[in-house]
């Protein structure tokens, strides 16, 4: 049986370890250096992992965008006020 270390022996999660700076950086990092984790990943031959990737990378993507119009809301919300 393999264990589940996401769980302590109470049940309750465990708290996530934090993402390595370096690669956060190619998840969220420029075009090109996401391609090279992308390669790197194909060639690891883990799909689930590969999603989880990209399933961020496209994530943090979203959230740029909305962040940018987040504040383009604000500009057009202080001109009329």
């Amino acid at each position: 049986m393999e264990a589940n270390n996401q769980y302590n022996e109470e049940g309750e999660a465990k708290p996530a370890l934090p993402i390595p700076a370096w690669f956060r950086f190619l998840v969220v990092g420029p075009s090109a250096d996401f391609t090279l984790l992308h390669n790197a990943l194909l060639a690891y031959d883990d799909w689930r992992l590969t999603q989880e990737v990209h399933r961020y990378h496209n994530l943090d993507r979203e959230f740029a965008d909305t962040c940018i119009k987040f504040e383009q809301l604000q500009v057009d919300l202080d001109a009329i006020q």
